[in-house]
C-alpha cells in the first residue's frame, strides 16, 4: 500500500529583504488609499467690473475649481483689446493661487491721459502652465471709461466792408471719433438780420477731422 501524509505548520521563514518589501508595499497602499487621486484645478477668468474710470484699476478674478494643496503659478497671455501703452501700465505676466485658495486676483492699472478716443478695452486670459487646466476661449473683459473730448478754438475773425463776407475757421486739437456738434455764442452790437445774415448757431465737426 502507498500512503502521503500532509503536515500544516507555520510558513517558511523570509529573509529581511523579502520583508521589507512586503512592508514598504503595505505603506504605500496605505498611503494612496488615505490621500484619494490627484485632481487637478479647473480655473476661469472674469472681471469684477464690466468698466472702470480711467486711473482705476481693473480688477479680475481667476478662480479654481478645487483647492490645491500648494502654491499654483497661473501664467496670463499678453493683454487683448483695443486699450494701449498710453491707457494701461504694462499687467503682470503670471500670478500666485496661495495653497488651499479657490480664487485669486489680477490688477492691471489703468492711465489718466486726455487722448480723444472710443473708451478703450481690456481682455485677460489665461495661459498655458502647470498644476492646472483651463478653457482656451474663456476670457474677461473691462472697459476703461474717460470723458476726454477735443478742445477748440476759432479763428479768422476780421474787419469788412459792407456787403463782404468773413470765414471763421474751428480747430480742434486732436480729431473726434465721432461726428461732433459744436454750439456757437454771438455776440457783439451787430444785429442779426440788420447787418448780418442769420448765422446757424451749431455746426459740426466731422468724425476724423
Amino acid at each position: 500500500d502507498v500512503s502521503a501524509g500532509l503536515i500544516i505548520g507555520p510558513p517558511a521563514p523570509q529573509t529581511a529583504a523579502a520583508r521589507s518589501a512586503g512592508a514598504g508595499t503595505a505603506t504605500l497602499t496605505s498611503l494612496r488609499s488615505n490621500i484619494g487621486p490627484l485632481v487637478t484645478p479647473m480655473l476661469t477668468i472674469q472681471s469684477e467690473n464690466d468698466d472702470v474710470p480711467q486711473g482705476t484699476a481693473a480688477t479680475f478674478v481667476i478662480t479654481a475649481s478645487t483647492a490645491s494643496g500648494s502654491d499654483i503659478t497661473v501664467n496670463l497671455k499678453p493683454p487683448g483689446g483695443t486699450a494701449g501703452s498710453q491707457d494701461i501700465m504694462t499687467p503682470p505676466t503670471s500670478v500666485v493661487l496661495p495653497a488651499n485658495d479657490t480664487s485669486t486676483t489680477v490688477s492691471v492699472e489703468t492711465r489718466v491721459n486726455t487722448v480723444v478716443e472710443q473708451d478703450p478695452t481690456i481682455v485677460m486670459s489665461i495661459d498655458t502652465g502647470t498644476g492646472y487646466s483651463f478653457d482656451p476661449s474663456n476670457m474677461a473683459q473691462t472697459t476703461i471709461k474717460n470723458n476726454n473730448v477735443p478742445a477748440l478754438q476759432i479763428s479768422g475773425g476780421t474787419a469788412i466792408s459792407p456787403g463782404g463776407a468773413a470765414t471763421l475757421t474751428i480747430t480742434a486739437d486732436q480729431a473726434p471719433f465721432q461726428d461732433t456738434q459744436v454750439a456757437l455764442s454771438l455776440s457783439g452790437s451787430a444785429v442779426a438780420g440788420t447787418d448780418y445774415e442769420p448765422v446757424n448757431p451749431v455746426v459740426t465737426l466731422s468724425a476724423g477731422s
